[in-house]
């Protein structure tokens, strides 16, 4: 299904903000890759299916000074988030998350609706990537064209 892409570009998204660009350069029943670029940055987005139960995220944003890392495990009830930075004085590991994507998300949304506090991914951006999401799945197209900047 589309919802490993979908959480990749959720997690990405507040980072990054509208993709200039996504191509899909490989697709099988089991795997999918997809490249772009978000202005400078060069992003890299894949799936694989996965025969045992679980799921993990892994996340690597590129830019010519800086690279970050996250990895998310699902698996593990006690598995942190991990996010390291690499850059020119070498890598930088910043502090353990121990609170997974979905988690963080209804935390958001709750601090959101009781503090009126801003979101920083909305519905029309979940609604977004669950087009891309399903572009790259159905083949359609080769090149998926970010539309959430004109939201």
């Amino acid at each position: 299904g589309s919802g490993p892409l979908v959480e990749q570009l959720a997690v990405i998204r507040p980072v990054v903000g509208a993709f200039d660009r996504l191509d899909c350069i490989y697709r099988s029943d089991r795997q999918l890759a997809l490249v772009g670029n978000v202005g400078k940055a060069a992003v890299s987005l894949t799936v694989v299916a996965s025969p045992t139960s679980g799921s993990t995220l892994r996340v690597d944003v590129v830019s010519s000074a800086r690279r970050w890392q996250a990895n998310f495990d699902d698996t593990a009830l006690a598995q942190p988030t991990e996010i390291i930075t690499y850059d020119c004085n070498g890598a930088h590991t910043r502090p353990l998350l121990y609170a997974n994507g979905r988690r963080a998300i209804w935390m958001q949304l709750h601090t959101g609706i009781t503090e009126r506090a801003k979101v920083t991914y909305s519905l029309e951006q979940l609604a977004t990537d669950i087009e891309i999401a399903q572009q790259a799945l159905t083949g359609g197209i080769r090149s998926i064209t970010d539309s959430s900047s004109r939201l």
